[in-house]
């Protein structure tokens, strides 16, 4: 009794394993790069995401941003999501770099590549228009949540109150 309960479950189990592989419907794969502009202004930050979606990644190897002519500010900063919706599951990894061109032109910031256990993908170059900026200006994004990133913003000063003393 004992066998045939394993046998049964073992069977089930198996069944449905074929079936999740009919149903569950994954995204194609894909690996884009993207850049929060394509003109700035010299001293300006420059903000590049590399997104691979439809896999839960593997090994990726970022473009050289010191000889494209670009500084690294920050990063590299990595998220990933997960989710599972009507049997349709999707996988989504972000490296994003903060980047602060060196020099004025037109900058070309080369492929990356991710390794998927052998098979190999590449993002298209980004070619990146950087002005000369004389006055030294300072760019902030109207939609950015936080416009000076690498600042820590300081406390304010609470005004002194001379306080009473009573003895009794």
């Amino acid at each position: 009794m004992m066998r045939n309960l394993l046998i049964l479950s073992f069977l089930t189990l198996f069944q449905l394993g074929n079936l999740s592989e009919i149903f569950c419907q994954n995204e194609a794969t894909t690996f884009t790069a993207t850049a929060s502009k394509t003109e700035i202004l010299l001293g300006n930050i420059l903000e590049i995401t590399f997104e691979l979606k439809g896999n839960q990644g593997g090994k990726f190897t970022p473009p050289d941003f010191d000889t494209a002519g670009f500084k690294i500010r920050g990063g590299p900063n990595q998220s990933s999501s997960f989710s599972m919706i009507n049997g349709v599951t999707n996988y989504s990894i972000s490296y994003s770099y903060f980047l602060v061109a060196k020099k004025e032109g037109e900058l070309v910031i080369p492929e990356a590549t991710m390794d998927l256990d052998g098979e190999i993908l590449n993002t298209k170059p980004l070619t990146i228009k950087v002005l000369p900026n004389p006055d030294g200006q300072i760019e902030n994004e109207e939609n950015d949540e936080n416009p000076q990133i690498f600042e820590q913003p300081k406390p304010e000063a609470k005004p002194k109150t001379k306080r009473k003393t009573t003895r009794i």
